[in-house]
């Protein structure tokens, strides 16, 4: 359902397929990035703000274990 200001709200039959959603995020839908939220009473989507944006950072090459000799 369509709640305004480009928010959406989703009913799930089943429980066990919201934490699906909502444990396997972030989800990405024609290359777009969708944030999943859990509704709550307060959730306002005119007034809602994102604390934090999501960042995908790819790092090849990268020695996990600096301390581990080669």
């Amino acid at each position: 359902m369509d709640v305004g200001h480009e928010f959406f709200m989703v009913e799930f039959d089943q429980e066990s397929d919201r934490l699906k959603v909502i444990n396997r995020r972030p989800w990405m839908i024609y290359d777009y990035y969708m944030m999943v939220r859990t509704w709550t009473p307060s959730s306002v989507s005119s007034t809602a703000k994102i604390d934090h944006p999501m960042v995908w950072v790819r790092l090849p090459n990268l020695n996990v274990n600096p301390g581990k000799k080669k």
